[in-house]
């Protein structure tokens, strides 16, 4: 997104003569506003990804760190207490 947003500047400033390109230079920022916003937004949701999951050891499928155990293979996150 972020290199979508910086493409987008320069390729509006190379296309655009000198005599009109403030005008739709200005005209392209609220489009490179957008990408700035959603590409900040993609990154929090994958962090929030990353943080709210854990790999199972067997399977290797992500599932929430709140799961006692994997829903695809049924591996026991938490060992059996020792006596």
């Amino acid at each position: 997104m972020i290199g979508g947003s910086i493409i987008l500047f320069v390729t509006a400033v190379i296309l655009i003569d000198e005599s009109q390109a403030v005008t739709k230079v200005a005209a392209l920022t609220p489009w490179q506003n957008l990408l700035a916003i959603l590409s900040i937004v993609l990154m929090i949701v994958g962090v929030y990804f990353v943080l709210s999951s854990k790999t199972c050891p067997v399977c290797r499928e992500k599932v929430r760190r709140a799961e006692p155990e994997c829903k695809y293979c049924g591996y026991n996150f938490k060992p059996a207490s020792r006596r």
